[in-house]
């Protein structure tokens, strides 16, 4: 092989005061084309670009290899151990919750659930565990689909009091449902927002997380940790990313918005499709029958979410819903059979691990999200 064809990620310099002048923004933390483990010119340029589209001031959004990566990384930078107590959500995305349980429970970290979806109840649970650390996501990815009012959240007195390390994982409703890099802006909490960006931003085609922040020692200790670990998007990641994201913030927020406008429509479709026989809930943020529907269409009237759940009443049935949905030759021509979200067509997957049916919206024209409409009414009010 000749490796003079290799496109190398470790530049080579000039001279040695190009090289001092590297090493010296390396130790300030400033952009430093180093060896790839402590970024790239891809990976900055991506890191800015990506923020402004997120509505996140440049410079204070960190890219990583994966969502997960961005989330162990803000959970980690406090180094929780016995004695330090963590409050989450009592659901969550599974990945997150195993950390948390598995991983930090392991140490001694006291873990404690709450329903972020009630104000009251979080308020509480806040003054009478004290937790060092809040984990929340602002929309559950689970089947519950619970939502944190962010907004009270943030203004609660005994987060003042406490002043916790704040977590919030922004991946459902992404900043087109909810700008979460905007709210937090506002705020002098000590705040970290991660995010997955592998659906919006690398379409599926590469995997990729963000953490953001406006708290500066918080921003170095992340960076110096994912300088540590290695947790960094590669530059050839950086790359793909780079091609696969739409050129502007207008085509990012338009098509989000469509494939949300899309899974509501559709969610309001199963729930018309309904009668005494269903044995099947159907659960979306922006629904009537949601907890904190009216803060939700309050801030997103057209959809705070990419995906909805059917929950069956058996807790085996949720095979046979995905199986007579499939059955039906409209919906199997203009859908797939798959995990994750945020693609050009609707994906049904039955999850073992909840179980439910998890819908993802895509994006069609009037006359196929017109006949897909008709199909899923038709196969779910003849389902019992």
């Amino acid at each position: 092989m000749n490796t003079t064809e290799i496109k190398t990620r470790v530049p080579s310099f000039p001279n040695i005061e190009a090289v001092q002048a590297a090493q010296l923004a390396k130790k300030e933390q400033r952009e430093a084309d180093l060896y790839p483990r402590d970024g790239s010119r891809e990976l900055f340029g991506l890191e800015r670009d990506i923020a402004e589209m997120l509505g996140v001031r440049p410079g204070n959004l960190l890219l990583y290899n994966t969502g997960m990566s961005a989330v162990v990384d803000a959970l980690e930078i406090l180094r929780p151990t016995a004695g330090t107590r963590i409050l989450r959500a009592t659901e969550g995305y599974s990945q997150a919750r195993g950390y948390i349980n598995d991983e930090l429970k392991s140490r001694g970290v006291a873990v404690v659930e709450t329903n972020a979806q009630s104000t009251q109840e979080l308020n509480q649970d806040l003054e009478a565990k004290r937790p060092d650390i809040v984990f929340l996501e602002t929309v559950t990815n689970g089947s519950e689909m619970a939502v944190l009012n962010v907004d009270e959240f943030l203004n609660l007195s005994s987060l003042r009091k406490l002043d916790p390390l704040i977590i919030l994982d922004n991946t459902l409703p992404t900043s087109t449902g909810l700008p979460l890099g905007q709210i937090l802006e506002t705020s002098d909490r000590k705040i970290i927002g991660v995010e997955s960006g592998t659906k919006f931003l690398g379409l599926n085609a590469e995997m990729c997380g963000m953490a953001y922040t406006y708290n500066l020692e918080l921003l170095s200790l992340l960076r110096k940790r994912r300088q540590r670990t290695g947790s960094l998007l590669s530059a050839s990641a950086a790359e793909t990313i780079r091609d696969c994201m739409p050129g502007t913030a207008e085509e990012y927020y338009r098509r989000n918005k469509a494939i949300f406008k899309h899974t509501l429509r559709l969610a309001r479709v199963c729930v018309e499709s309904q009668n005494p026989e269903s044995q099947f809930v159907v659960n979306h943020p922006n629904l009537p029958n949601h907890e904190n529907s009216y803060y939700v269409n309050l801030h997103a009237p057209d959809g705070i979410s990419p995906v909805l759940f059917l929950v069956p009443a058996d807790l085996d049935s949720h095979v046979r819903i995905a199986e007579a949905l499939w059955s039906n030759l409209t919906i199997s021509s203009l859908c797939d059979l798959g995990q994750s979200f945020g693609f050009d067509r609707t994906r049904i997957w039955p999850d073992d691990s909840s179980p439910v049916v998890r819908v993802s919206g895509g994006i069609y024209s009037e006359a196929e999200q017109a006949a897909l409409d008709k199909a899923f009414y038709q196969v779910l009010s003849d389902y019992q």
